[in-house]
């Protein structure tokens, strides 16, 4: 199960080919995972506070399609909140996009004009009114029934005036990866493929010397790592859960400067954070 949990982790997949005898013998879906997850109690433990992004990237209904491509990649993120005057208004996502430019595509007006270019097209028209939401309290568990029911990758916790974080399927996937592991391992690596696994253990020994150097004042439990690669160019998504979690990305040319940049940005959250702590200790 940690296996079929890491697969749907480290791709972009909504279902898996399930193989018998070499042939096809039927497809798992993401939904399918989540349900065995639920069932074995491996995310029964976990608030949804503790799983959540927070805060969450978003975006105003306004805004041009451009504007989220451009906002998703800035982020390292697959979904944006459409918020207009502190009021969530919708969810978009890089599905939503990919619609977009498959239905323009097809339009017969003149190309890249204004009402062919889906750069130009404004985010109210291909964002999804209807948002899943819970609250703060909730739990991750009540988090993926509703993703099981409602047929959703994505949940926004908060309420209609203020989306205070979000949990996809992917972060069900990487706790249950978590809950798999041997209790001393707090480093989790990820997205790695052909030759840039080879690099693994390097990245993971910088990853628990990040922690080691940190640990005296920071109460680090864990630090997830995802690494995606476009030819030679790398994103690197870091999650560090220290009392709440805090989430750094960084698109860098080449793998190890793509780790390394995310770490900075990690340890720079951290500064801020206790930077602010000690201010509010002084009140």
């Amino acid at each position: 199960l940690e296996q079929i949990c890491n697969s749907f982790f480290s791709g972009r997949w909504k279902a898996l080919p399930v193989f018998e005898r070499g042939k096809v013998a039927g497809l798992l879906t993401r939904a399918d995972v989540i349900k065995m997850l639920m069932e074995e109690g491996l995310i029964k433990n976990y608030r949804a506070a503790d799983v959540m992004s927070s805060p969450v990237a978003s975006i105003d209904p306004n805004a041009t399609l451009a504007n989220a491509k451009a906002e998703m990649k800035k982020h390292n993120v697959r979904r944006l909140a459409v918020i207009k005057g502190g009021y969530l208004e919708g969810i978009l996502s890089s599905f939503d996009l990919s619609a977009s430019d498959l239905y323009l595509a097809g339009s017969k007006k003149p190309p890249m004009s204004e009402k062919s270019n889906p750069d130009l097209q404004p985010v109210s028209s291909y964002m999804r009114k209807e948002v899943h939401t819970l609250p703060i309290s909730a739990s991750l568990h009540e988090a993926a029934k509703m993703m099981v029911e409602n047929e959703i990758s994505a949940v926004i916790i908060g309420d209609s005036t203020k989306a205070i974080g979000i949990i996809t399927a992917r972060d069900i996937f990487e706790t249950a990866m978590k809950a798999g592991k041997e209790s001393n391992e707090r480093v989790f690596l990820s997205g790695l493929s052909g030759e840039d696994k080879a690099q693994s253990q390097e990245i993971m020994e910088a990853c628990r010397q990040f922690i080691a150097k940190l640990q005296k004042t920071h109460p680090i439990t864990s630090l997830s790592l995802h690494i995606k690669s476009y030819g030679s160019k790398y994103s690197a998504r870091a999650r560090l859960d220290v009392k709440g979690l805090l989430i750094a990305s960084s698109n860098e040319w080449g793998l190890q400067p793509a780790v390394e940049s995310v770490l900075r940005e990690l340890r720079v959250q951290l500064d801020k954070r206790k930077a602010n702590k000690m201010h509010l200790e002084k009140r």
